[in-house]
């Protein structure tokens, strides 16, 4: 079974994971509601697929990597 985990990177805690999801999509969904979340950014002002440029010069990355279960 593959699974898609949303890990975020930066200089303070290296590397955190945020959850495990069973579809790439619902993945995506939970990494754009945190960002937005996070850093206060409203859907109308940035699209979701330009979230990362947006908080990228905070050096704070949020990734969706696949992993196989066994």
């Amino acid at each position: 079974m593959i699974v898609h985990v949303l890990l975020e990177e930066n200089d303070i805690l290296a590397c955190f994971c945020h959850g495990v999801y069973s579809t790439f999509e619902d993945a995506k969904k939970a990494k754009y509601a945190m960002i937005r979340e996070e850093f206060i950014i409203p859907s109308d002002e940035v699209a979701d697929e330009d979230l990362d440029d947006e908080i990228s010069p905070m050096n704070v990355y949020y990734t969706i990597v696949q992993r196989e279960v066994l």
